[in-house]
């Protein structure tokens, strides 16, 4: 039918689209959404024990292959802008305090903070805020 092939069509150029775009753009293991972010509690900056491994990968491949890495840390809507943003740059320099401890240079780790202006989800609730309070790691494309 041609709905049928509508479709097909569609994900034939959705996977050509996404095979192209890895063919342009270095395989790159971290570049996977979500996997790679600390999460933190309300109102707080501290590293929770369970983001332990994430904190330890990170801390191999930077140490391993010598990358540059941003530490991008973001808040849940709650709170003014200015605390928020300062909120985010204590979680992202908690993180980046992890990462040296684990032998990580600091010549390798900028740290930034988008507050909340930069949210993952957005409504207005508890399983969305949760989302939110995090730190990003982001390799830049060299």
């Amino acid at each position: 039918s041609t709905q049928t092939n509508a479709s097909a069509l569609a994900s034939n150029t959705a996977e050509t689209a996404l095979s192209s775009d890895k063919k342009q753009q270095p395989q790159n293991e971290m570049q996977k959404p979500q996997i790679d972010s600390a999460y933190f509690d309300f109102d707080k900056s501290d590293v929770r024990p369970e983001f332990r491994t994430i904190l330890e990968k990170q801390a191999e491949l930077l140490k391993n292959r010598k990358m540059k890495i941003i530490l991008a840390g973001n808040a849940d809507e709650r709170g003014s802008t200015a605390y928020n943003l300062a909120l985010g740059s204590r979680r992202a320099n908690a993180v980046k305090n992890s990462l040296i401890i684990m032998g990580v240079l600091k010549t390798q780790i900028k740290v930034i903070s988008y507050g909340n202006s930069k949210p993952r989800l957005t409504c207005h609730e508890e399983k969305c805020w949760q989302q939110n309070r995090r730190v990003d790691f982001v390799y830049p494309q060299s």
